[in-house]
């Protein structure tokens, strides 16, 4: 069972670290295009607005925010996060072949159909709990008939079909 959560979570992820780039992108919003320069930081006529106006919150200099900023710039933005990016999505080969294979070679598939089965109500052995119209559960429970999912929620919520 080790081997297919590994298996899993290197099929996964590519779209996690797409993720989290997209997510530090949206954090940093405008931060990455007014990053000032060292030489920005040197000159005495910018430096007292950059420590104003870039500074953090307290406690955090312009200086380590401004750090900050380049290292996220360099990778999400930069070449060496776009080579991360591709690196990371074809690192274990083609992704599509890689999901597909996983999917036929998958052990017995037969135990996951049979979850989803007796949820949809396919199969009859399994107990149920019910919800009363008030939304309190009373402990209810019942097996439900094959093929239906009636009696699974309030009569309220389960629609019906009108003739004209």
């Amino acid at each position: 069972m080790h081997q297919q959560a590994l298996t899993a979570t290197r099929l996964r992820a590519p779209q996690v670290y797409a993720r989290l780039v997209e997510i530090v992108q949206i954090l940093a919003g405008g931060g990455f295009f007014y990053a000032p320069t060292q030489g920005d930081l040197d000159n005495a006529t910018l430096r007292p607005y950059i420590d104003k106006y870039v500074r953090g919150r307290s406690g955090i200099s312009a200086e380590e925010r401004i750090a900050l900023f380049k290292l996220a710039w360099d990778v999400t933005g930069d070449s060496f996060g776009s080579r991360m990016a591709q690196y990371v999505r074809f690192d274990s080969g083609d992704p599509i072949r890689n999901m597909a294979g996983y999917y036929l070679g998958y052990p017995t598939k037969d135990a996951l159909f049979n979850v989803v089965e007796r949820a949809l109500g396919a199969v009859a052995d399994l107990d149920v709990p019910m919800s009363a119209v008030d939304g309190r559960d009373q402990g209810l429970r019942r097996v439900p008939e094959p093929g239906t999912l009636s009696g699974a929620y309030p009569a309220s919520s389960v629609p019906r079909l009108t003739t004209s």
